[in-house]
């Protein structure tokens, strides 16, 4: 009888990601910032794919820091209020250019 080897654990690569939706005049000057262990783009689709809105993918990066601990975004977004990052109430979207969003 030949054993059976079972895997129950799967390698993750978390990812933090920040897309605008250019066609949604709600969202101008604003940005989501999410987070992700699956594939970013498979993420926002499943998010965005019953709303008919346009999504432009600003950025996205392995959340890990420098000492290669993972953050998540929760964390990312308590950093942006520290700044005084306006966020909209309840959700993951902030009032910031993208490109300084990643810096």
């Amino acid at each position: 009888m030949s054993k059976v080897k079972l895997s129950t654990n799967k390698t993750v690569r978390p990812f933090i990601y920040c897309y605008t939706t250019p066609n949604d005049i709600s969202h101008n000057g604003w940005c989501k910032i999410g987070y992700t262990e699956d594939d970013v783009l498979t993420r926002i689709k499943k998010q965005t794919h019953t709303s008919d809105t346009e999504v432009k993918l600003e950025w996205y990066s392995v959340a890990l820091f420098d000492n290669g601990e993972t953050f998540t975004d929760k964390q990312f977004h308590l950093y942006l209020n520290k700044l005084g990052i306006v966020q909209k109430s309840g959700h993951e979207w902030f009032q910031i250019d993208p490109n300084k969003a990643k810096q």
